[in-house]
């Protein structure tokens, strides 16, 4: 049986991601919260033997970047242009979808452009 111990290793192994237990709330559970992610197996077996659920540590830490989009369906991504962020172009094309809700995946390309994914 995989646990959520063998997916976060996957996660740190896998797309060096610095991983942290979180509750069903997404609320850290650890003493130092985010900021006791990490990539080393040791720990995580520790941090997940009670059945944690599995945080990512976003920004510089894992070089990844999301966006939560909870966008008004009357406004829609018009919502978005009335804040005067410029979001790259890969993000907008991905706003146009419905997705109301869903978080986004921003990561650097190979060209260190920011493109955008669905999680």
């Amino acid at each position: 049986m995989i646990t959520h111990a063998d997916i976060a290793i996957g996660y740190a192994s896998a797309y060096n991601w610095a991983v942290h237990p979180v509750n069903l709330e997404k609320k850290p559970t650890s003493k130092h919260g985010r900021n006791d992610a990490t990539r080393d197996e040791k720990a995580i077996r520790a941090f997940f033997r009670n059945g944690a659920q599995i945080g990512v540590a976003t920004g510089s830490e894992s070089g990844l970047f999301v966006l939560d989009v909870d966008l008004d369906e009357q406004r829609g991504i018009n919502g978005l242009a009335d804040h005067s962020i410029p979001f790259p172009p890969a993000l907008l094309r991905a706003l146009e979808a419905p997705l109301f809700g869903t978080p986004l995946q921003l990561h650097r390309n190979c060209s260190g452009l920011f493109e955008a994914g669905e999680i």
